[in-house]
């Protein structure tokens, strides 16, 4: 019935570049002139809707012109807005670079200009029409009725946004020190390791976020600010970090691997050398009298040299953090993150992540062992992070991934729920990732959640995250190349990552295009891959061509693992395709028994309801009632089992609780995009088609169409479509739809819908009088069930449905 989508591992540590479709802002205001539109809140420039790359200097010039176009804006008052009155620096010189660049941006010519005009010995004047409007969030038109809206990203506007003559950060930085300890009570110092200005890093440039080594002598700190700092870093939209999932497992393996173990330090550089990485930011926690100094240093990948350094101290264990923040955030400005671009995305660790350095420490090593593999061990670190503190959002949000990623639904989606509760004390990026994941697997919400991908992609184009994500957003919509599109620009990003390959072979598996899919499962390092949804995909391929001994490669690969159930599902319905029943039951039953085995049981539910609906659907009712009435089969509470339930007992005839579970599972889940526009339609058209209302049932499913790809339902809403029409008397509709699903065969190659709309056109080719088609159609299907079962039903329906058109002729 429904399919059964393992997780992609979607959230690659967190787990579009330049150019990538954007959405309006979110929040402050909308400027409009030409084919452009400049998010002043966002720091965003757009043309037709795609992000333009500008420098922060040009931005903000072009935000003053615009506040009065047509007039001239003097050089006096562009250098006091953009530099500070009593700040001395060669502003002609800067001043026309700026304007340089700002015509660049907006492809404008001095000579001829259309945005941006010179006026000599005075100043700028920009030209043209400006329109100013409120930014307006694009809903999705599934999402009837519209349910309060929860802002994302509240602190994104421009009410919070740092003045820009204020952001510019030149005041003595001695200053700065002083208000922290004013702010926060820390006895703090800095101590600058540069000797001059200049920025280390262009935006955009790759760096690796090592470790905080703990050298103070404390085992109870070890590790402690090693998460709170890639935290913090990873805040940064000018900065490009490599994905911490794939630096910490390339370094493990450094560090533990056969032959010359390399340290910690010497692992991580290698690895950030590796990776294309221009440098590696790392520190050190060291003992400073009765308190603390964080030492925070980037060293070139090439060589390991130190390129710049700065530190912080502070008297107590209770305000590290705040010493760390202090800290990152001078290193990053060391770097070359402009000012303005810190003061709004720097959100106090305290509230970004845990005020208990404990409860840090738990979830670092929970962290450590899902990057490992060992997910069910590392939920209990992340129950034990919860339980030190108790509004520790991240741990909600991982705990939440553990679950969705193991496919048990319906106890993430409380999990979600509460770090979307908590969100406000995450960063601004940790934000973006726990609304995406509560949009995309908590209320199901999909539209919702490819606009917050968007946002993620268009504040952070450097980030792999958002990119990756979005494609499983497709991938569940059953958009394959839209999905192959964004997980190729999430591989630009980031090529070493391995988790984008595990969502590029799903998606070049549900596009068909099989022989790319063939070249990425053969490709030797990619073999290699740990990834139990890149060797599913593989798997599944390994089945459509035939190949038994890569069939048998990726079953020992997983046997014994969690996800062993789902591929015997899989194997299970290439079984039922072939028509071989009996050996499909005993495959359901383990897969069952595996899920059961490793403390899975909502999956245990989902594959047992699966295996309910397909027998149903082939009439073997006895089996799909048995399966139907287990009472494990409905131990765990779900919208997701109850929308299942619905469409087995509509299959099987029973009305009433075909309604009773379809009730229950829309109370549950009122927002859900699939659910409520694609399963409970499938549900009431069955219904209906059984009741005798063809007519009704087409309608029921006319809301389906945009969804009838989508990934979780084997294509049933074009075959009971199909079905609809042809009792309804459209046979010419109905053959339409029947060849519509198999030309989308690609999207679940086998799908037990293959094979009877296969049968359903003998028929009507036979009836049509296409008798060459018929004969072809009809010989296709006697290929796919030679071997089945002799008292395969749909097989005796065949040969009795073609006898019988030769006895009329």
């Amino acid at each position: 019935m429904a399919a059964i989508v393992p997780g992609s591992g979607n959230s690659p540590s967190g787990t579009a570049s330049e150019g990538a479709a954007e959405g309006p802002a979110r929040g402050g205001r909308r400027i409009l002139f030409g084919d452009f539109e400049a998010q002043p809140a966002a720091g965003l420039l757009l043309r037709n809707g795609h992000r333009v790359r500008i420098q922060d200097l040009p931005f903000r010039m072009l935000m003053v012109l615009l506040e009065t176009p047509g007039e001239i804006v003097t050089r006096e008052e562009l250098r006091n807005r953009l530099w500070g009155e009593k700040t001395f620096v060669e502003f002609d010189n800067n001043l026309r670079v700026a304007a340089a660049k700002l015509r660049e941006a907006l492809q404008d010519s001095a000579a001829g200009p259309r945005y941006l005009e010179t006026v000599a010995r005075r100043g700028y004047r920009f030209l043209g029409a400006v329109e100013t409007i409120a930014a307006a969030v694009p809903v999705p038109e599934a999402e009837v009725p519209e349910p309060p809206r929860v802002d994302v990203l509240p602190d994104i506007d421009a009410t919070t946004q740092v003045p820009l003559d204020e952001g510019r950060g030149r005041r003595p930085f001695a200053l700065l020190g002083l208000a922290a300890v004013l702010l926060v009570g820390l006895a703090v110092w800095m101590a600058w390791g540069w000797r001059h200005h200049r920025p280390i890093l262009a935006e955009g440039d790759t760096v690796a976020l090592g470790s905080i080594e703990n050298e103070t002598g404390d085992a109870s700190l070890d590790d402690a600010l090693s998460l709170a700092f890639r935290i913090k870093m990873e805040e940064s939209p000018f900065l490009h970090a490599i994905s911490g999932e794939h630096f910490e497992r390339a370094s493990a393996v450094l560090q533990s691997g056969k032959g010359a173990k390399l340290s910690r330090a010497a692992a991580e550089l290698s690895v950030c050398g590796s990776s294309g990485g221009r440098a590696l930011l790392n520190g050190r926690l060291l003992r400073s009298g009765s308190g603390y100094t964080v030492r925070l240093a980037a060293e070139r990948c090439t060589d390991g040299r130190e390129i710049a350094s700065t530190e912080a101290s502070t008297n107590s264990a209770e305000t590290l953090l705040a010493a760390l923040g202090d800290a990152a955030n001078a290193i990053r400005l060391r770097l070359g993150e402009p000012t303005a671009t810190l003061g709004r995305f720097d959100v106090p660790l305290t509230q970004a992540t845990t005020s208990s350095l404990a409860a840090l420490r738990a979830f670092r090593e929970g962290e450590q062992k899902h990057f490992a593999g060992r997910d069910l061990e590392a939920r209990e670190d992340f129950k034990l992070a919860i339980d030190l503190d108790p509004n520790f959002a991240l741990a909600y949000l991982q705990m939440g991934r553990s679950y969705s990623n193991n496919g048990e639904r319906s106890l993430s989606r409380a999990y979600y729920q509460k770090a979307f509760d908590l969100r406000d004390r995450t960063t601004d990026r940790e934000k973006l990732y726990i609304a995406t994941s509560y949009y995309g697997y908590a209320t199901g919400e999909l539209g919702r959640a490819i606009s917050a991908y968007e946002l993620w992609s268009s504040l952070y184009p450097h980030d792999v995250v958002p990119a990756n994500n979005l494609a499983t957003e497709y991938l569940s919509l059953g958009e394959g190349q839209k999905a192959v599109a964004s997980v190729r620009r999430a591989i630009a990003l980031e090529p070493a990552l391995p988790v984008p390959y595990t969502t590029l072979a799903q998606a070049l598996l549900i596009s068909g295009d099989l022989p790319a899919l063939s070249t990425l499962c053969n490709d030797r390092q990619r073999e290699e891959s740990t990834s139990m949804g890149f060797h599913m995909a593989c798997h599944e391929l390994a089945i459509v061509q035939g190949d038994q001994g890569r069939q048998q490669s990726e079953e020992r690969f997983v046997h014994g693992t969690p996800l062993e159930s789902l591929l015997l599902n899989d194997a299970a319905e290439a079984e039922v395709y072939g028509g071989h029943l009996r050996r499909a039951a005993e495959m359901f039953q383990g897969a069952i028994d595996a899920a059961r085995a490793h403390a899975m049981p909502e999956l245990a539910s989902v594959i047992e309801l699966n295996g309910a609906g397909i027998f149903a659907e082939l009439g073997e009712s006895a089996t799909a009632v048995r399966w139907a009435e287990d009472e494990q089969a409905h131990s765990q509470p779900g919208a997701d089992l109850d929308a299942s339930a619905a469409m087995v007992w509509a299959t099987l005839g029973n009305e009433s609780r075909a309604r009773e579970f379809a009730a229950a599972a829309k109370a549950l889940s009122p927002t859900d995009t699939l659910l409520n526009e694609s399963e409970l339609p499938v549900a009431y058209a069955i219904v209906a088609l059984h009741a005798g209302r063809p007519r009704d049932a087409v309608a029921v499913l006319a809301p389906a169409r945009p969804y009838d790809l989508n990934n979780s339902m084997e294509l049933m809403p074009i075959y009971y479509r199909a079905r609809a029409l042809l009792a309804s008397g459209d046979r010419a509709g109905a053959a339409a739809e029947f060849e519509r699903l198999l030309a989308n065969a690609h999207q679940r190659p086998r799908s037990v819908y293959l094979p009877l709309s296969r049968l359903a056109l003998v028929k009507l080719y036979a009836a049509g009088g296409q008798a060459e088609r018929a004969r072809a159609m009809k010989e296709s299907l006697e290929e796919i069930w030679r071997t089945a079962d002799p008292n395969f039903a749909p097989l005796h329906s065949l040969r009795g449905s073609v006898s019988d058109h030769d006895d009329h002729r």
